[in-house]
């Protein structure tokens, strides 16, 4: 299997979710989605991880992935894409396939965004959830959990047993925004030849957090899961958050997986599986455009003109 070139020619779009009234960064409104999907495919070529090798027609390439495997990509995501022929990537963490489970961070997004109370009790200390303070206070809780031990185990246990219920916040309206695929559609999905499933750990944790047994498990068990749901080999893997250490590429390695992303590589110790990616988190063209042509001017250009260029480029936001 070729694996996928890091190289100014190609550049990796990360995307999330995709909804129809979002709240956070993360997730884009379904039109502006389809914008950027619509103007990808007439200005670029969208190729998949295994393309590589192929053949490049004179347009620039573009790979399309989407992480964590929210409920909208198959429900949402995957028509736009059939509709313009766009091939992409879906990471899927496993416990975001089971009915009433949330990966963390997504659970913390949602108390952030749609938490109706003033607050709530946990462990004796009221956590004050005013909209002055509410920012402040999730992310002191979002520190507090990852400092838990073990990682992630300990941190779902308190969201499961001490956490208000997500379910009693959200009308089902609201749950569609953060709740993750099924199988079924898992499965479906896999079925597309446009698409490809890869691995994104059991829970998504930090894995620079994990003890090297646990980081094992995390991605030994997500890659067997979804080959057995989707009757496929599972060759790539993203690391969740762009969190990675060295011992979690050899991991991978060690898995016989193919190649890995990250978001920034930090390592150069293994270019196969420190592919970079960039962020995808504003709805208009203008600003996709803009970070398409910043990726190729870092990597083209010495350093002295990128810096020197980057001023001029952020202000024009012009659509070539």
């Amino acid at each position: 299997m070729f694996v996928f070139p890091s190289r100014p020619s190609v550049t990796t779009l990360m995307y999330h979710g995709v909804g129809r009234n979002p709240t956070s960064s993360l997730t884009l409104p379904v039109e502006a989605f389809e914008r950027q999907i619509a103007w990808l495919s007439r200005h670029f070529e969208i190729v998949g991880p295994d393309d590589g090798a192929l053949p490049t027609k004179e347009r620039r390439r573009v790979l399309l992935t989407f992480d964590d495997g929210f409920r909208n990509n198959a429900e949402v995501v995957a028509p736009i894409l059939r509709k313009y022929r766009a091939r992409a990537t879906f990471f899927i963490s496993s416990r975001h396939t089971t009915p009433g489970e949330y990966l963390w961070f997504i659970y913390l997004r949602a108390l952030e965004t749609r938490f109706p109370h003033p607050g709530f009790m946990l462990r004796g200390e009221f956590q004050d959830l005013s909209p002055k303070a509410r920012g402040a206070t999730v992310c002191r809780i979002r520190d507090w959990l990852l400092e838990l031990q073990p990682h992630p185990i300990a941190m779902y246990d308190v969201l499961r047993n001490e956490f208000p219920p997500l379910e009693e916040f959200l009308s089902k309206d609201q749950i569609a925004e953060f709740a993750g695929m099924s199988t079924e559609q898992l499965a479906e999905l896999s079925e597309d030849r446009l698409f490809t499933i890869g691995a994104h750990t059991v829970d998504h944790p930090m894995l620079s957090r994990c003890s090297p047994c646990e980081a094992r498990r995390q991605i030994d068990e997500n890659r067997s899961w979804i080959e057995s749901v989707t009757g496929k080999p599972c060759a790539w893997i993203a690391f969740p958050g762009g969190d990675y250490s060295r011992e979690t590429v050899q991991i991978a390695r060690n898995a016989d997986l193919t190649g890995g992303f990250a978001v920034v590589p930090r390592y150069d110790y293994d270019s196969r599986f420190e592919l970079s990616r960039v962020g995808v988190y504003s709805p208009t063209i203008a600003h996709l455009s803009a970070k398409l042509k910043l990726k190729r001017l870092l990597t083209r250009r010495p350093v002295v003109d990128t810096l020197s260029k980057l001023k001029t480029l952020t202000s024009n936001y012009k659509l070539t």
